[in-house]
């Protein structure tokens, strides 16, 4: 097991914990799953043999914490390992939305595309409101909606100014 020596206001943000609580404790003390998430054989690694070391993006969960982490780990010249690790579940969870999204669309054409596309969008994203619109005039001052998904349900297809609207910029 390796023994934590510092940590930045990043890590306590992820972690939600402060610096002072963590700094000397056991990192399996800290991220009960770390084993299991593979961190622990990365620094047993990079401890070994001096190389650098990329993690690919991978899920960690205990009964605390839960998010997608990224991490690169390498040796100090005073034998000390050092982990950066980038919170990717921003990402990870935009690529699950949008693999949902096309799993529910497949074999969808036409009409029936455009529905089904802004009902996977709302659904993977938790959205009460998902438009899908297509400009009317070749000023590009009015907008005519092709699906709409509104609380639940496909909604009537309008057009409306986009004079005001978020949209507009």
């Amino acid at each position: 097991d390796f023994i934590l020596k510092d940590f930045n206001r990043a890590g306590e943000i992820i972690s939600g914990n402060k610096k002072e609580n963590l700094q000397g404790k056991k990192i399996s003390a800290m991220y009960p799953d770390a084993k299991e998430f593979g961190l622990l054989k990365v620094f047993q690694h990079v401890w070994k043999t001096g190389k650098p070391e990329q993690s690919p993006a991978k899920l960690y969960k205990d009964e605390r914490l839960t998010f997608w982490a990224d991490n690169y780990v390498y040796k100090l010249p005073s034998g000390e390992i050092v982990a950066i690790f980038d919170d990717v579940t921003k990402n990870k969870r935009i690529e699950e939305a949008l693999q949902f999204t096309i799993k529910g669309t497949v074999g969808s054409t036409g009409e029936g595309f455009f529905r089904s596309l802004v009902q996977y969008l709302a659904e993977a994203l938790g959205a009460r409101y998902a438009m899908l619109s297509e400009l009317i005039e070749p000023e590009g001052k009015k907008v005519k909606t092709i699906a709409i998904w509104v609380n639940g349900r496909i909604a009537e297809n309008f057009e409306y100014e986009l004079a005001g609207t978020p949209c507009d910029n």
